[in-house]
């Protein structure tokens, strides 16, 4: 049975580095706490920043993307490589109310870089690579890759080992691939663990191994990685109750048409082999995983 051999860029330009909170528990009904927007508004730029990330998270006021570029932008020009980072990503995707600027995204991007920041690190080498903002340049999305590696980013490794899978801007290296998706994997990636299931399950630059594979994609499957469910519940075989479990969480998020209509296919193909009650604790588990979704992002 064929498995999706998915290529992941680590999505970089769509999930942002919420890496601060407030210093103290608020009510969220409260909004925001003034201490930290007095703050703010009298130019303390880790303030700034975290009032930033508050409009852009939308859990303690309504989600305001304009707000968000507004207050990063106060703090980046004040020199704060996290508010340069998120800056950056906030050009590269079109927000509400935000235009889609990609040079402008490189130039944020690059401040944060030259001050070590590896998430900016590898963004930058992301834009190199792919030409976004910047002439397509592999020495520098290599470089700055090497960077970010270098201070164990995960999403730098899993897009440099594609770059030594497709060898492109590098000699191409399969076992050089592996051993870089490994040890995203190995520090908890999930994108990075499904790749090396990927790997273990088509023998890329490893010996196969279908019991290494299903070890990995369900690290990532348990995090929330569809691709992994899906594959996961393909190499169950006849543990059907496992089965249907993993392929009955990934078809609510499969995107892919085909691979939609393949997974529903397994999925309800092991339900019809369950006996009631064995489908009673599955459809249990299903709902006690959509209803605990922050322990699996």
């Amino acid at each position: 049975m064929t498995r999706i051999c998915k290529q992941l860029v680590a999505g970089l330009f769509l999930t942002f580095a919420l890496i601060s909170t407030l210093a103290a528990a608020q009510d969220a009904a409260s909004g925001l706490d003034p201490a930290l927007l007095a703050k703010a508004n009298s130019g303390d730029a880790a303030s700034q920043f975290q009032v930033a990330v508050e409009y852009q998270k939308g859990d303690l006021v309504p989600r305001d993307f304009v707000q968000a570029e507004m207050w990063y932008r106060k703090a980046a020009e004040l020199g704060d490589a996290r508010a340069q980072y998120n800056l950056g990503l906030l050009y590269l995707q079109k927000q509400s109310g935000i235009m889609k600027d990609e040079a402008q995204a490189v130039t944020w991007l690059r401040k944060a870089a030259d001050q070590g920041n590896s998430g900016a690190q590898a963004s930058l080498a992301l834009c190199y690579s792919q030409g976004h903002g910047v002439l397509r340049d592999d020495a520098q999305a290599l470089a700055w890759y090497q960077k970010a590696v270098a201070q164990n980013n995960t999403d730098a490794m899993v897009n440099l080992a594609l770059l030594y899978a497709r060898g492109q801007g590098v000699p191409k290296d399969d076992r050089q691939a592996f051993d870089l998706t490994s040890k995203a994997a190995e520090l908890g990636a999930a994108n990075a663990q499904y790749q090396l299931g990927m790997d273990y399950d088509l023998g890329q630059g490893i010996k196969k191994d279908k019991n290494q594979a299903m070890a990995w994609y369900r690290k990532s499957a348990e995090q929330g990685n569809s691709w992994a469910q899906y594959n996961l519940g393909q190499l169950l075989g006849s543990n059907h109750a496992e089965a249907y479990f993993w392929l009955s969480l990934a078809v609510n998020h499969l995107v892919d048409t085909q691979a939609l209509e393949k997974a529903t296919e397994l999925r309800d193909a092991a339900a019809a082999k369950l006996k009631a009650a064995e489908k009673a604790d599955a459809d249990q588990r299903i709902d006690q995983w959509h209803a605990t979704p922050a322990t699996h992002p």
